[in-house]
């Protein structure tokens, strides 16, 4: 596994990130945008089996018994991210290997954010085909 210092450049990043253990599911790294949405610190985290955080744990459970096999590269999911206290966040999810090590790297885009973007990037498009 990266130290943790190499792994504190997701922590500029607005996506949530999360460092799954390939072999258990365990939060090995939490970004800040992670913890700010879980509404939990990252010490809190740190270990925590993450199949409770989602609403649907099949598709990771799936994922961690292919990765067992070595019969997995990458998935992208809709999911709902289960917060304490808050209404559920829906998100879509890209799970992918973490360098050459048995690690899992999920990305997590909240799916008004995922919008947001896209419309934003059509205006964009709109506005140059009219120049």
């Amino acid at each position: 596994m990266q130290t943790a210092t190499a792994l504190t450049v997701f922590d500029g990043l607005s996506t949530l990130v999360a460092l799954l253990d390939g072999r258990s599911g365990a939060l090995r790294f939490g970004n800040t945008a992670l913890e700010a949405a879980l509404g939990l610190s990252r010490r809190t985290l740190l270990g925590a089996d993450f199949a409770p955080f989602l609403a649907d744990p099949a598709p990771l459970q799936a994922v961690l018994a292919q990765r067992r096999e070595h019969d997995f590269s990458t998935l992208r999911f809709d999911a709902s991210l289960l917060r304490p206290g808050q209404e559920p966040l829906p998100v879509h999810a890209h799970l992918a290997l973490h360098d050459a090590g048995p690690d899992l790297l999920l990305e997590l885009w909240p799916l008004q954010q995922q919008a947001r973007q896209e419309r934003e990037e059509r205006l964009q498009a709109q506005a140059q085909a009219h120049k």
